[in-house]
């Protein structure tokens, strides 16, 4: 009841002061663009490489990208793929095994 008085004296109002939140310095719109330039430049450079070139945590670049630019951050996975001769062989293996079951 103190805090809503003391508003009413200090502004003739009881709504709440409009608050001033802290500025995007880190996301300013120059470094936007400086990222997108590094993006396009290399798609496949690390988050962690361009914040350190950028002076940005990688957090800070990674929702710069995310927010900012609408991509998406990515690993690309390696996966494992058969030669013609592996083929050839795991084919040999099943028979061999169905046969087995069949006895």
């Amino acid at each position: 009841m103190y805090d809503t008085f003391k508003r009413y004296l200090e502004t003739r109002s009881v709504h709440l002061k409009p608050r001033v939140s802290s500025p995007m310095s880190k996301r300013s719109p120059n470094l936007v663009k400086a990222a997108s330039k590094k993006v396009e430049r290399n798609p496949r450079c690390k988050v962690t490489k361009m914040a350190t070139d950028l002076t940005m945590s990688k957090s800070t670049m990674g929702k710069l990208i995310k927010e900012d630019l609408k991509m998406k951050c990515y690993h690309l996975q390696c996966c494992l793929s058969l030669s013609e001769v592996m083929k050839l062989k795991r084919v040999d293996k099943a028979k061999v095994h169905s046969e087995k079951a069949e006895i």
